[in-house]
């Protein structure tokens, strides 16, 4: 039966009120405003910048503009993100914009506390220290800096940062001592300040709620012992300790680092013997470098469990002599492998063709 002509004019009506209101929640989101301070901030930031800017080609901040048709809504801007609710700037994102200047403590930068989102990494900031008036941004979540020509010391003022899930201060002129509270973070998932080899500093006592998931302090002047508490790191994924200075006996509590797929401590200065019985644990670990660490004992021919390998370095190291180098075999995902110098000898299985 034919609908009614009013049931059909009302239904026509709501069709048109409700079509009328999605447009109206679309352009609100689309043309959602930034505070005028942030704005003003802003442009006061890409002044500091664009004034020592070394070259011509593309900048982020080109479309930061005092004048002009998008120049009321900064959070139109490239490489700004703005709180869709209320239009307060919570990214920014600078990285690889050819930028050439130093940081200052009073910059403009430091009054955008609603930052949730840093990234000022691969660019050149011509030794600024790290000011800590950066800790005005208690809400930053993530902080990238990597690659940027930052010097000096590593601010304490960071370890207040509790909102801090991703500090990457790598590749930098950073020296001094490594503020040891940045590792008692409640949230921090991921720390790298790998590349800083004049940054000194030593591994603390993890504690079991710890929620670390990467760690990576690479080629600096760490040094001292790894805790036996670092098998407490029970979600880390990613453990880089290569070419530092840990010495002592390498722990087997590694072992409880099941979710491993990354594990780095080559050149370090370890004096662990026994049969490394920790290895056949990590069945998830993709890389395994252990080069030039001193560990000396039988490689456990449970290591032929870790078939996700697919890079193996043993290099360097004065294992126990052995015959069985069967468990070669059944690593049927490797792509690199390097034995040299690691004391093995007697005949590579055939299956290693596998």
């Amino acid at each position: 039966m034919e609908a009614p002509y009013n049931f059909k004019f009302s239904l026509y009506l709501f069709l048109l009120y409700a079509l009328h209101v999605t447009n109206m929640a679309y352009t609100n989101k689309t043309t959602m405003l930034c505070q005028d301070h942030e704005r003003s901030a802003l442009l006061h930031f890409k002044r500091s910048l664009s004034a020592s800017s070394h070259s011509s080609a593309y900048l982020k901040t080109a479309s930061w503009r005092a004048r002009g048709n998008s120049s009321n809504n900064c959070c139109s801007w490239d490489g700004v993100e703005c709180d869709d609710a209320s239009g307060f700037v919570i990214g920014l994102d600078l990285s690889s914009s050819l930028l050439h200047a130093t940081l200052q403590s009073n910059s403009a930068l430091f009054s955008l506390v609603h930052l949730q989102n840093l990234n000022l990494a691969e660019n050149n900031f011509m030794n600024s220290l790290i000011p800590t008036e950066i800790s005005h941004l208690l809400n930053l979540s993530f902080l990238n800096l990597s690659f940027s020509s930052f010097s000096g010391q590593v601010p304490l003022e960071l370890s207040r940062m509790c909102k801090l899930t991703s500090l990457d201060l790598s590749n930098n002129y950073l020296h001094g001592g490594f503020p040891i509270a940045v590792f008692n973070l409640p949230g921090l998932l991921v720390l790298n300040v790998s590349g800083n080899q004049n940054l000194s500093g030593y591994l603390p006592e993890f504690n079991q709620t710890s929620p670390i998931r990467e760690l990576d302090i690479a080629w600096t002047n760490f040094s001292g012992n790894i805790p036996a508490s670092i098998g407490n790191l029970r979600s880390l994924t990613r453990l880089r300790l290569r070419n530092c200075y840990f010495s002592g006996s390498f722990p087997p509590s590694i072992g409880n680092l099941t979710q491993l797929t990354y594990l780095s401590v080559a050149s370090n200065m370890f004096s662990t013997s026994g049969d490394l019985p920790w290895l056949q644990k990590l069945t998830k670990l993709t890389v395994l470098n252990l080069d030039d660490t001193s560990l000396y004992g039988n490689i456990p021919p449970s290591i032929a469990n870790l078939t996700e390998l697919t890079v193996l370095s043993l290099s360097n190291n004065p294992f126990n002599r052995s015959r069985n180098l069967s468990w070669l075999g059944k690593l049927t995902k490797l792509t690199f492998l390097d034995l040299q110098n690691s004391n093995l000898y007697g005949d590579i299985p055939p299956s290693l063709a596998n």
